[in-house]
């Protein structure tokens, strides 16, 4: 047993593990504002970090914070998590895939889909949060978390000597990346090279896609070659072709706008954290603004929550 361990550093570590949900696991009434939200993630943190926290499952506990943290933060996330337990339908598909259950499929506010991104805890990172709030270097110049979490026996190596990571370990880390991206490589490459065909519509106007037409749904701009002969093959407005693709453009679009929107709220965090106070309350975010008005347009509720910024 580690001599460096207190009980109340055991203590609350069991005590996030045994939380039933985000709320509990933050210490927080369901009410609870973003300022509240950002201190009890800021206290927790702190406290149970690897590198200062060395309890048995520390790490895990840590981990349970930030997801905590990244889910009630996310105004979209917490009000789906408030109303299904669930921070995403992605995220209850696979948990009831996993229990054996039939949602296999991936859906989005369109009804089934086939891609776009995953916002899941897969794409939770502890130490990128933690960074935002404290620094880089809150717990000395050599924590290197991805190498930490990822190799146990670094970690281990790590919590006795306080060492960096060697060339053989930063090498198995560099690998471990490469196989992560191997997916999307092949994705990429398959997206490529699987015809010479072009696709039926752009987002974008260029060259090619001049005219230009919009969803009867939610007036989603996207532009074609000829409207000619898009009608000959999808069929005319309301159509079930026509239809059909109309929800695959309004999928599309619907998941940019929310990547640009995650995007201008990281820059937004970063600038707060850094001490850009005022910028960041004033900072333009086209993208989130955009993503409330398409949530409104569907029907999505946002908890009763009128702005988008976290600030």
């Amino acid at each position: 047993m580690d001599p460096s361990v207190t009980p109340e550093q055991r203590q609350l570590v069991a005590q996030i593990l045994k939380a039933k949900d985000y709320y509990e696991t933050l210490e927080l009434a369901k009410g609870a504002d973003d300022d509240e939200i950002k201190r009890a993630y800021r206290k927790l943190a702190l406290k149970l970090h690897p590198d200062k926290n060395k309890a048995p499952k520390a790490e895990e506990a840590f981990k349970a914070v930030s997801r905590a943290f990244s889910c009630l933060s996310d105004a979209d996330k917490r009000a789906h998590y408030d109303r299904t337990g669930y921070e995403s339908r992605d995220a209850a598909a696979t948990a009831n895939a996993g229990r054996g259950g039939a949602a296999r499929t991936r859906s989005g506010p369109f009804g089934p889909m086939g891609g776009g991104a995953f916002y899941g805890e897969a794409d939770i990172d502890p130490e990128e949060i933690f960074n935002m709030f404290f620094g880089a270097g809150a717990f000395g110049p050599h924590r290197v978390y991805r190498s930490h979490f990822g190799n146990p026996q670094f970690a281990q190596r790590r919590a006795r000597t306080g060492a960096p990571p060697s060339p053989q370990e930063q090498q198995r880390g560099a690998m471990l990346g490469l196989l992560q991206l191997l997916p999307v490589l092949l994705l990429v490459f398959m997206t490529l090279f699987s015809g010479s065909a072009d696709p039926a519509y752009s987002l974008q106007r260029d060259a090619k896609y001049t005219q230009g037409l919009a969803t009867t749904r939610l007036q989603v701009p996207y532009y074609v070659k000829h409207v000619g002969e898009f009608e000959a093959k999808y069929g005319g407005t309301g159509t079930h072709g026509r239809t059909a693709l109309e929800r695959q453009v309004e999928s599309e679009y619907y998941e940019g706008t929310h990547l640009r929107c995650q995007q201008e709220r990281m820059t937004q965090h970063r600038m707060y954290t850094w001490g850009n106070r005022a910028k960041a309350k004033a900072m333009p975010m086209p993208g989130c603004d955009e993503l409330l008005s398409l949530n409104d347009r569907l029907g999505i509720g946002r908890g009763g929550q009128q702005r988008v910024s976290v600030y």
